[in-house]
């Protein structure tokens, strides 16, 4: 297996998200009546970035194993579901520990139609960076 730290397409995506994302960013989750756990839902954050997020969840989750042998120390992530991807589809629950925005995220980590809710003062208070390119080198998914 590479060792990712060494794409320069990444290492530079690595900055950037660590500059940006921390723990406010992430989508909780909730105990359903089946005691699973299901992923709750940022009105602010935009799709794309939550899709990102999931890939970077499964790319943890990957390199825990290097070259086939035993895991790394540390503790997995807990198994949780997207009620989006059960059939039929169920509504995701909005998050009511951290929904309140993290302000001066990029404009491409909001919402488009929750940013066009806001008001100009709202809007300015969010104090939204520039995008930020977010793709991921093709050997990722190799």
């Amino acid at each position: 297996m590479q060792d990712y730290s060494t794409v320069p397409a990444l290492a530079r995506l690595a900055v950037k998200m660590k500059a940006f994302l921390d723990w406010r960013c992430c989508s909780g989750d909730e105990t359903d009546s089946n005691r699973e756990q299901s992923i709750t839902d940022l009105p602010w954050r935009a799709g794309p970035i939550r899709d990102f997020m999931q890939v970077i969840d499964q790319l943890n989750l990957l390199l825990r194993f290097p070259k086939n042998a035993n895991p790394t120390q540390g503790r997995f992530p807990n198994l949780r579901y997207d009620p989006l991807s059960c059939d039929p589809p169920q509504p995701r629950t909005e998050d009511h520990y951290h929904s309140h925005p993290v302000s001066g995220l990029p404009l491409n980590f909001y919402d488009p139609d929750w940013l066009s809710s806001l008001t100009e003062i709202e809007r300015a208070a969010l104090d939204p960076a520039e995008a930020i390119d977010l793709a991921l080198p093709d050997a990722i998914f190799e």
